[in-house]
């Protein structure tokens, strides 16, 4: 679906506004109009919430205060709180999302364009962000704090951060990061640690923090969340796109509950239900009746908290969007909430993906060419990847295609004098040729096993690239951490990615460091 949807199938239509495109955001600003006293209230609440970070910088207070203007416009990108930032992809999703505001601002002079990272600081499922991958080792926060995770206390983490100046003893790099990790952990929730360390990271580029579970905030989403429970319009919505999208041959990413809204409360966080009459708080007491929620609402809105969809109309309500960067099964799921959107009266964000990179360290790009191992090789499977090198690269042949094709000329003749004789005869001589092809690719696999014997050390070697550019088996931006590359580089890194990332390119990128 998210291949189909960056080459225009035009069976996707019906699921989304705009392209990703100069026209499609040009379309998106046509139709955004944000009324300036919600403006107003977002400004004033970023500004409460940053007044933890000492010493803000101008480019991010900038970006702040012109929030209030209706010439401004935000571009959103949004992650769980993942500890050290996570994966390498959420830095990706980060800077695709400045880099488009840079490139729209360029487009249109009028305007300005703010960058956005949205904390997911309500997700409870602690499980999805308490370890993180590093240098090959797992590092795994253990905590037993209930509720929404922006609120945990972060105290839990220091052991992890002794581990980590452990192994940065030799590299200065990533001591200054680690220091920043220090500082940023030393916060008193999870959510403001989170804002610290992205905040350090992108400060320069005036790229906006925000926490959605925020009171101010969301009194501005009251009638949405009345709506919500009183006529389930996210599910009636959401289950008639996911009808369509099964029947364009498609799964869909996630499926709408009757209510998508929790109810918060310190250390506590339960879906809302509707059972016999009332409105039951899952694995609790508590339960409203329909005057009694609504009342509710209205004296403590942040007790209500949104699940994945409704957190996207949460965040298009209260921002003045015109884009959303999504990751690839994002995309997916924000390609089911059209119709939803429509029914809020909320415009619908124009979905870009996010770049996808693959870094290609100076010693692997040097084994690579002396190897002459071609781009689309290193995608191939490893034992795949090692007979194309090992054939290569040996002085004998190994290949039995040629036999094999001789084989099956002579089953052929054999065949026809057997079909003389009786037809029935057919399927035996079709039985015996496929056991002799069988024998024949097993030798095969036999010569070419050897041969990997008689070339252990470019064996050694390509399965060491291959480990290190592919680890655990999976794309490098999922499973290394940014520390793998602020190792090499430092903190200019970034400035690398900021040049290398295309926004109005979607193609996967391999970049090799000269």
């Amino acid at each position: 679906m998210f291949v189909d949807y960056i080459k225009r199938n035009q069976e996707l239509q019906p699921l989304f506004c705009h392209y990703p495109d100069l026209q499609g955001v040009f379309s998106a600003l046509k139709e955004k109009k944000t009324d300036s006293s919600i403006r107003n209230i977002l400004c004033d609440s970023l500004l409460f919430q940053y007044q933890h970070i000492r010493e803000l910088r101008d480019a991010v207070k900038s970006s702040i205060l012109s929030l209030r203007h209706e010439t401004t416009f935000t571009v959103t990108t949004g992650h769980q709180l993942c500890l050290f930032t996570g994966p390498l992809y959420v830095i990706y999703k980060i800077i695709s999302t400045i880099n488009l505001s840079v490139e729209l601002k360029k487009e249109y002079p009028d305007y300005t364009f703010v960058p956005i990272f949205w904390m997911a600081t309500e997700d409870h499922d602690f499980e999805e962000i308490n370890s993180v991958r590093i240098f090959g080792q797992k590092f795994a926060w253990e905590n037993y704090q209930k509720g929404a995770v922006g609120e945990y206390n972060t105290q839990g983490i220091a052991p992890l951060i002794t581990h980590l100046q452990e192994l940065a003893q030799n590299s200065p790099y990533l001591k200054e990061l680690i220091q920043i990790f220090e500082q940023a952990y030393a916060e008193s929730t999870l959510a403001n640690a989170t804002r610290f360390l992205i905040n350090y990271l992108f400060e320069s580029h005036g790229l906006v923090v925000v926490d959605g579970n925020d009171k101010r905030l969301k009194s501005l989403l009251k009638e949405e969340m009345k709506q919500e429970l009183f006529q389930e319009s996210v599910c009636n919505n959401g289950l008639k796109t996911n009808e369509l999208i099964s029947s364009l041959g498609y799964k869909p990413q996630i499926n709408p509950r009757e209510i998508n809204l929790f109810y918060l409360k310190p250390n506590f966080r339960e879906r809302i239900i509707k059972e016999g009459g009332y409105y039951q708080i899952l694995n609790s007491d508590i339960k409203f009746t329909r005057q009694e929620i609504e009342q509710e609402i209205e004296n403590y809105p942040e007790r209500f908290s949104p699940n994945v969809f409704f957190r996207a109309l949460y965040q298009e309500k209260i921002l003045p969007n015109i884009a959303y960067v999504a990751g690839p099964s994002e995309l997916c799921y924000w390609l089911q909430m059209k119709n939803m959107f429509k029914a809020f009266n909320i415009p619908f964000p124009v979905i870009f993906p996010r770049n996808s990179l693959l870094w290609i360290d100076r010693n692997s790009a040097t084994r690579l060419k002396k190897h002459n191992i071609s781009v689309e090789d290193i995608f191939k499977p490893l034992h795949q990847l090692l007979e194309t090198v090992v054939q290569d690269k040996s002085d004998k042949s190994l290949s039995l295609e040629n036999e094999k094709e001789q084989l099956m000329c002579l089953f052929e003749k054999i065949k026809k004098k057997a079909i003389e004789v009786n037809s029935s005869l057919e399927i035996s001589v079709e039985s015996e040729k496929t056991k002799a092809i069988r024998a024949i690719e097993t030798l095969e696999a036999k010569l070419i096993k050897e041969e990997k014997k008689n070339q252990e050390i470019t064996v050694r070697q390509i399965t060491s690239i291959k480990e290190k550019l592919f680890p655990n088996n999976n794309l490098q931006e999922r499973e290394e951490n940014i520390m793998f590359l602020y190792n090499q580089y430092g903190k200019v890194v970034l400035n690398d990615l900021l040049n290398i990332l295309q926004p109005f390119s979607h193609k996967f990128i391999l970049f090799s460091k000269n």
